[in-house]
């Protein structure tokens, strides 16, 4: 849809930081569609890991990620080098690397990767090959931190959306 088209249906937007360009076209489909999707992919994803990881789990956990990749892609949100990424990490399946997807805050060049415990020689193969492609060496950030569990979490109950409320949250 035209920045002009929009603006003529709707007279602008209530976001104070973002304005519409009228002589820029702007994709509709494929942001809708990542937004549906991806609240899929992740419910789904945070359920393949809350149980036993066995290799058909992470294979599914890492189709998603892949899938969430893909999507992004199609909103024209990756760059190269981070796509590039992520298609090594699907050639290198048979090594233990199960999925992977842009993340970060927008600064470009972060992939998330999904592999199997002891795949580091993987990894480090996979940062050489994409230092020598493009003259910079990544860094690689791995394991986990300690999260939630060093601070405690917050639960949000779910919008119920108009249904009606059954007196749990």
């Amino acid at each position: 849809m035209s920045g002009q088209e929009f603006l003529s249906l709707y007279r602008g937007t209530t976001d104070t930081v973002t304005s519409i360009d009228p002589n820029r076209t702007y994709a509709i489909k494929a942001p809708t569609e990542h937004a549906i999707y991806e609240n899929f992919r992740v419910h789904r994803f945070a359920d393949l890991m809350t149980v036993d990881l066995q290799d058909d789990r992470l294979r599914e956990a890492g189709e998603l990620m892949f899938a969430s990749h893909e999507s992004y892609k199609a909103c024209g949100l990756t760059e190269r080098r981070t796509d590039r990424i992520v298609e090594r990490v699907r050639a290198g399946r048979d090594k233990g690397l199960f999925g992977a997807r842009i993340t970060g805050g927008g600064s470009g060049g972060t992939v998330a990767v999904l592999a199997r415990r002891g795949c580091r020689e993987a990894i480090d193969e996979l940062a050489v090959l994409m230092a020598n492609e493009t003259g910079q060496k990544p860094y690689i950030f791995h394991g986990s931190s300690p999260g939630c569990s060093l601070f405690g979490r917050l639960r949000l109950a779910r919008p119920n959306f108009g249904r009606p409320r059954s007196g749990r949250t």
